[in-house]
């Protein structure tokens, strides 16, 4: 095949197929005048009380999909009335459903109370999620060679954890978000400790400096990477091939609606351009940008910038 003449047109990169395994849930976000909430008997919000469909891994693969990638969900579903909401927001995000397992007696729900600057309270109801288990086959076919992802985003839930080996075995990258831990010996996270490439934490319960806490997990743990969002502090990066950890301010784009679901936003638009080539400094730097902006907008896993908004925050703020 001839080559390309200096003014042909770039090819496009083909979407990176993504696999993301979390909790699905309905979502109640509810604004409130700040923290500790005042009693009163009744207040009426002026239609700012919203009910959509979230979970870490609608808002994960609805951030991937907005970003042009091509995720797939695996996760246990319900089949009563709130599984419907979640079921039409995956189809309106052109994510396929084929990975939804029908396991769960009631669909997970959660209330969101939220104040203006971002601080938030969530009551998250499992319901039965956290007994579920995916059948073997299911788990297995996930990583067939005719179907293996270029990635996997494996949340810290249990029905993710026998996915970890097979994603190791299949030679997948996996990248997960511990979300609040305290504890570099958690044994609940013991096991997505062990076997992730990229881990994402929260900087909210962590006991010491996060440069310390990165430190202590990465004595335990195989991880290529380790990211600690610090909210409107920025974040923390630490790379092993380097060594180097590096802090990275935040960037404010629009005012803060609800930082609901900006740590699956910075997680997803992370592994976009680190899979497309892009250093985890440059990586992070464009992260920090998708997901300040998605905090404009109420809802986990709504206000993702546009192809064009986001190219043009990228102009505007990446160097």
């Amino acid at each position: 095949m001839k080559n390309a003449s200096p003014s042909s047109p770039p090819c496009p990169v083909p979407p990176s197929r993504i696999l993301v395994s979390g909790l699905l849930n309905v979502e109640t976000s509810v604004p409130v005048e700040g923290f500790p909430v005042t009693y009163v008997p009744v207040t009426y919000p002026d239609g700012t009380v919203r009910t959509a469909a979230s979970g870490v891994a609608l808002n994960l693969a609805c951030a991937l999909a907005a970003l042009g990638d091509a995720p797939s969900v695996l996760a246990p579903v319900a089949g009563d009335a709130p599984s419907a909401l979640v079921r039409r927001a995956l189809a309106e995000a052109g994510i396929p459903a084929d990975g939804l397992v029908p396991i769960l007696p009631e669909t997970p729900l959660s209330v969101v109370l939220h104040a203006p600057g971002g601080a938030r309270r969530i009551y998250c109801d499992l319901k039965a999620a956290q007994s579920a288990v995916f059948p073997p086959e299911v788990a297995r076919a996930a990583f067939a060679p005719s179907a293996c992802p270029d990635l996997a985003i494996l949340c810290n839930i249990n029905y993710s954890r026998p996915l970890l080996p097979l994603a190791r075995a299949a030679g997948v990258p996996v990248a997960t978000d511990l979300h609040v831990v305290s504890d570099p010996d958690d044994a609940y996270d013991a096991d997505f400790i062990r076997a992730a490439d990229i881990l994402f934490l929260s900087h909210e319960g962590l006991p010491c400096a996060p440069a310390d806490f990165i430190s202590a997990l990465a004595a335990r743990s195989p991880a290529r990477i380790i990211v600690v969002t610090q909210g409107d502090a920025g974040a923390t990066l630490w790379e092993r091939a380097t060594g180097r950890t590096t802090h990275q301010p935040a960037t404010a784009t629009r005012p803060v609606a609800n930082t609901v679901g900006a740590g699956d936003a910075c997680l997803a638009a992370f592994v976009h351009h680190w899979l497309r080539g892009d250093s985890p400094v440059d990586a992070l730097l464009k992260a920090q940008l998708f997901a300040s902006w998605k905090t404009g907008e109420s809802g986990g896993a709504r206000g993702f910038p546009a192809p064009g908004t986001y190219s043009d925050l990228l102009a505007r703020f990446f160097r």
